[in-house]
């Protein structure tokens, strides 16, 4: 009977250490796929972001060419309308300018016709810069969330970390007071929950080192939408 008892509660001990083991187990593969998850969400984010970007470059470079070009236009046009009176006005002065327009109406009706013509292109070519920043503040604020939503996983890491490394602590001090572990097998484990934490610590410099970042960010985001 004695012996059945002792089976029983042998049975038992291993029914319960099974038990643990698998919920351990479980866990990890729950927290290895939620890992793999966000690993991939923030891949597709980068790609993303990457895409944008050089999409955003290419503009940059089209206003750019557009700008040189509108400049050149108006300069150009503005000799081939002048023609031989281009030399005469260059040495007078803004009302001597003047009355010399006002003697050659036709000269000055060219003038403003040009010029209304460049005013028009240039109003067109706004419209598009302005396009272009609202894509690039758009951009950067896909850039923010995706670094918060991010560093909210990290922090939360981080933070599960200290608590199973504070829990550790306590079991394994709890289980060298009852003799369960011996003083080396202490220090063995007490070695490796510090390499834990560590690299945790690392984490959080990181971390801090990214909200700088975020900072920074949110920072040209304000210039870009001023």
């Amino acid at each position: 009977m004695k012996y059945i008892k002792t089976l029983i509660a042998l049975l038992l001990v291993v029914s319960i250490n099974t038990s643990f083991a698998q919920e351990n187990e479980i866990k990890k593969e729950k927290h290895k796929k939620h890992a793999n998850e966000h690993k991939e969400k923030m891949q597709r984010h980068k790609k993303q972001i990457e895409k944008t970007k050089e999409g955003l470059q290419v503009q940059k470079k089209e206003l750019q060419e557009a700008r040189k070009q509108l400049k050149s236009k108006r300069k150009e046009g503005r000799n081939e309308i002048l023609g031989n009176h281009k030399e005469t006005l260059k040495n007078m002065s803004p009302d001597e300018r003047k009355a010399y327009l006002e003697k050659h109406p036709e000269l000055s009706q060219k003038l403003k016709t040009h010029n209304m013509d460049m005013k028009e292109h240039k109003k067109a070519l706004k419209q598009k810069h302005v396009q272009f920043k609202n894509e690039k503040a758009d951009a950067i604020q896909h850039k923010i969330e995706a670094k918060k939503e991010r560093l909210a996983y990290f922090e939360q890491r981080s933070t599960n970390t200290d608590s199973r490394i504070a829990a550790a602590k306590k079991r394994i001090a709890k289980n060298l007071e009852e003799g369960k572990i011996t003083k080396e097998d202490y220090q063995e484990k007490l070695d490796k929950i510090a390499t834990i934490e560590k690299k945790n610590n690392a984490l959080k410099e990181k971390m801090i080192s990214k909200k700088e970042l975020l900072i920074k960010k949110e920072a040209q985001l304000m210039k870009i939408n001023k």
